[in-house]
């Protein structure tokens, strides 16, 4: 077992070590990690916080703590791609029927992205087909 500092807000784990911390800091709390933990904290850059007895990255924290924020950014993002692909729907777009019935399937996959969110948060975005 190893030792942690978090901070007792944000739950982000600030330091990791074998012994006990002789003092902690204001606003942290000391909890204790397994082997396992300790390593996935000491082999990344990305912040990472211990929450309800587990490891998560950011955005597994994020998601966890509100669904309906990951969903508003996917939505933002999906709007987005949507918007600059509208042209390819219409009548006069220079595209042959067979292109444009790929980006119509690009453009329903994006659609339906919110209903494919993973359990940690994330989604993956269709390719853009080719013009």
């Amino acid at each position: 077992m190893k030792k942690a500092i978090i901070r007792t807000e944000t739950k982000r784990i600030i330091r990791v070590k074998d012994g006990d911390f002789a003092i902690a800091p204001e606003g942290t709390e000391v909890i204790s990690l397994t082997n396992d933990q300790a390593t996935q904290f000491s082999s990344t850059e990305e912040p990472i916080f211990y929450i309800d007895g587990e490891i998560k990255t950011l955005s597994q924290k994020i998601y966890k703590e509100s669904p309906d924020d990951i969903k508003r950014n996917v939505r933002f993002n999906r709007d987005k791609m949507l918007l600059e692909s509208d042209w390819t729907q219409l009548a006069d777009s220079p595209l042959s029927d067979s292109k444009k019935a790929e980006w119509a399937t690009y453009r329903q996959t994006l659609r339906n992205l919110t209903d494919n969110i993973d359990d940690s948060g994330s989604v993956t975005y269709p390719d853009v087909p080719s013009v």
